[in-house]
């Protein structure tokens, strides 16, 4: 898609009432994991939706880099554990407070992120959105915090307020 950003919303009204629901948000994730060319990192607190935790795999099998931090409450659902079998860095948060992000940074050009965990419920169950922006300075400013989770496992009030680019202009245009 043009332009800088893409917004999306999950429809509840209609897919609660399918038995068997696809397609939606966690298409359009899986596509930009699949468009990944050298690194995703992503953030996230839930995760059991076997589309994504599949374009991932896939962008393993063909050489991205691929991380995860997570909250250790979840490290048995579904999608973490599936990446962690197959050999991607997964770092728990290893502390009582919810690791509650929920963010991907690709090919440090692009951040996922919206108030959607790569669950089956908040994909398809309930009222969650996810904006994909296109801006290499928030990028920078996204993997800083994840290298801060997953190099130096800095969570919550541990994490130094320290973002490279506080201000961001982008293309309203």
């Amino acid at each position: 898609a043009d332009g800088w950003y893409q917004l999306y919303f999950t429809n509840p009204v209609i897919t609660s009432q399918l038995s068997d629901p696809t397609g939606g948000i966690p298409d359009k994730i899986a596509a930009a994991f699949d468009g990944a060319q050298q690194t995703i990192d992503l953030a996230i607190y839930q995760f059991d939706l076997k589309v994504l935790s599949d374009a991932l795999l896939r962008a393993k099998a063909r050489g991205v880099r691929v991380r995860v931090v997570t909250d250790s409450d979840s490290l048995d659902m579904d999608g973490i554990s599936a990446l962690a079998k197959a050999g991607v860095p997964v770092v728990p948060d290893k502390r009582e407070a919810i690791m509650h992000d929920k963010f991907a940074v690709i090919d440090g050009a692009a951040v996922w992120t919206g108030s959607m965990n790569y669950t089956f419920n908040d994909a398809y169950r309930n009222d969650n959105n996810v904006i994909a922006i296109q801006s290499t300075e928030l990028a920078q400013n996204y993997a800083h915090e994840f290298e801060k989770l997953f190099v130096s496992k800095k969570f919550g009030p541990h994490s130094v307020v320290d973002t490279p680019h506080p201000h961001i202009s982008l293309d309203w245009t």
